[in-house]
């Protein structure tokens, strides 16, 4: 709980707190960067420092600007490499992501009646979690049984009882929603699509 919440929010005053706590972020990821002194030494060797900080800087741009896929799209896609490809994707699971679900009441064109629906948005990053509830609230949606759960959450596996009277180990995941969900038999660039409706394109070399 915040301890004053009368303090009102200008735009100023957010941009000022978002350029400090993105300066903490750096000096953070740039302290356990140097503690992986090795890893990022051998990242250079690979990649060289620019195309390094290339990489990292889209994939930041993916994961938290929500036009990304304007710039990245089917006819325009992200070229990388194979082995670039695999770096990305170790990178991108340093950042933890989410498995947001809820029941949303949506209201009809004539605002006379609401609709059930239900939404279920899978490997959402920090920054698409907030969006939502950020959507959620300027808007005034009407939802009920919220959750937000980490994806490494979902993954683990638990032992189910069957019809027969056997156990079976199930992922978590596919426990609470079903197989539709189980994105782990789907690699990791198709995932990116379907989250972000970014494409990305693995080529023999990128100049």
């Amino acid at each position: 709980m915040a301890k004053d919440t009368k303090v009102i929010m200008t735009k100023n005053r957010r941009k000022k707190i978002d350029a400090l706590f993105n300066a903490m972020k750096e000096r953070h990821l740039q302290i356990e960067r140097k503690d992986a002194s090795d890893r990022e030494k051998n990242l250079i060797k690979r990649f060289g420092a620019v195309r390094l900080k290339q990489l990292r800087s889209e994939l930041d741009f993916i994961q938290n600007n929500e036009f990304a896929n304007q710039f990245f799209s089917t006819d325009n896609p992200f070229k990388v490499t194979q082995e670039e490809l695999l770096f990305l994707e170790e990178e991108d699971k340093l950042n933890q992501r989410y498995f947001v679900d809820f029941a949303w009441w949506e209201l009809s064109e004539d605002e006379k009646t609401f609709s059930p629906r239900w939404i279920r948005e899978p490997f959402q990053t920090e920054t698409q979690v907030k969006r939502t509830l950020g959507w959620i609230n300027e808007t005034n949606q009407k939802v009920e049984n919220l959750s937000i759960t980490s994806e490494k959450v979902l993954d683990e596996e638990v032992n189910c009882l069957m019809k027969d009277g056997s156990y079976k180990h199930y992922p978590l995941r596919v426990v609470r929603f079903d197989e539709r969900y189980d994105w782990r038999r789907f690699p990791w660039v198709h995932k990116i699509y379907l989250t972000h409706g970014v494409s990305i394109k693995v080529v023999p070399s990128v100049t």
